[in-house]
């Protein structure tokens, strides 16, 4: 019986959307699938049991129509990427970019196909995935210090006098070292994905994600730190 101040929910079977079939394992409705990917509220008896206790709470239908999309605007994107290039320097440029768009797609199209081979547990789904998120993440700083120079020696610097200014504070030395330790980052994270896989065991497993989580957030938040500084 539910408590009088709990909201009212659609009511559901302990396996979610599916059936009880035997006293520990869940049968799903069409549709409706279980999933251990990036899952690390899971305790360690779970994850070895594979699916068997899990609750059918991943709808494969939706998920295969979000991959089909991103796989069709990333190939757009190369496509419109391509038609703009006029030399080969351009080209030059772009790959990094479209190494991670194409990737991006082969895995999503990947996923379309079979719904079942995860991040993490999926050798082929996981270096695509991998290989994707360490171009997309380096791919910007081609343009990023260009940029960033061209504002310093073109726009007014500072205001009022502040000296603590951007643009006033901008040398171009500093900014490489940091975009050296971004890609040393980066290549920290792409490790730690493609060696996910091998590992069997759940605790070495989940430490191993919380360490790539909590570096590609620090990434994250200094990609927004700097935007704000440099820009």
């Amino acid at each position: 019986m539910s408590s009088p101040n709990c909201v009212e929910l659609v009511p559901l079977s302990v396996c979610g959307h599916g059936n009880c079939a035997m006293s520990s394992f869940c049968e799903c409705d069409s549709g409706w699938s279980k999933t251990t990917e990036f899952a690390l509220y899971l305790t360690e008896e779970q994850y070895e049991n594979g699916t068997e206790n899990l609750t059918c709470d991943t709808q494969t239908i939706v998920l295969r129509i979000l991959y089909g999309v991103a796989a069709c605007f990333h190939l757009g994107s190369v496509v419109v990427h391509l038609l703009t290039v006029k030399k080969k320097s351009q080209l030059k440029r772009l790959t990094p970019l479209m190494i991670a768009q194409i990737t991006t797609a082969a895995y999503s199209i990947l996923r379309v196909v079979d719904i079942d081979r995860r991040i993490t547990e999926d050798i082929l789904a996981t270096f695509m995935f991998a290989i994707s998120l360490f171009f997309a993440s380096t791919a910007p700083m081609i343009f990023y210090n260009k940029f960033i120079a061209y504002q310093a020696k073109s726009l007014p610097i500072g205001t009022g006098g502040s000296e603590n200014n951007g643009l006033r504070m901008f040398k171009p030395n500093h900014l490489k070292r940091a975009q050296y330790a971004l890609v040393t980052l980066d290549l920290v994270c792409l490790i730690l994905l493609l060696v996910s896989p091998s590992m069997k065991q759940w605790k070495p497993k989940v430490v191993l994600l919380k360490w790539f989580f909590g570096l590609h957030s620090f990434r994250m938040l200094y990609n927004m730190w700097a935007n704000h500084f440099y820009v």
